[in-house]
């Protein structure tokens, strides 16, 4: 299915378990209820798509698109968005532990009340990115751009890492830092 155009086309409750879906296009889909387990969206376009519910175990989403792609509450644990791009997207309350978001592109992502344990947004780029009561653990901003970030009340970023990350404009009240560098 690499490199198919999808636009718009409706698979909820579908199966595509370790599928390759490599530069395909699913912008606008509906992917709802969808069981995608180990498939490959590498270099994909979600952009709009609603993957709401979604079982998204071991996907990898390196380089993908997804500028307003709906990801809440899933579980991606340890996926790959490495080098992704897009604005807005929407992982609330996902759990994203050691997750890759390194050299990402995600201006104005929504990652409020994620789980971000050990993940890495390392030399990413997170303009006005939302944190609020997420639990960022250990994660890894080194050489990020957090320009406008707002972490909000009871993010958590105890041993986080933020060396040399340009940060001018972020709101930090009310967060945790204890260890963090």
């Amino acid at each position: 299915l690499s490199g198919l155009d999808f636009s718009g086309a409706t698979f909820s409750r579908s199966t595509f378990v370790g599928t390759t879906l490599r530069g395909t296009i699913l912008r606008g889909c509906d992917l709802t209820h969808t069981t995608c387990t180990q498939a490959d969206f590498t270099s994909a376009v979600l952009d709009n798509a609603d993957c709401t519910a979604a079982t998204l175990a071991g996907a990898r989403f390196r380089g993908a698109s997804i500028t307003t792609t709906k990801l809440p509450g899933l579980d991606l644990a340890g996926a790959d968005f490495s080098a992704s791009v897009g604005t807005l997207p929407d992982f609330t309350g996902a759990n994203l532990a050691n997750a890759s978001f390194v050299e990402a592109n995600l201006p104005r992502a929504v990652f409020s009340k994620a789980k971000l344990d050990g993940a890495d947004f390392s030399r990413g780029s997170l303009p006005s990115a939302t944190f609020e009561s997420a639990q960022a653990t250990g994660a890894n901003f080194a050489d990020a751009t957090l320009t406008n970030f707002r972490a909000g009340d009871k993010a958590d970023f105890t041993r986080a890492t933020f060396d040399r990350a340009e940060a001018s404009g972020s709101v930090w009240r009310g967060g945790r830092f204890d260890g963090a560098s």
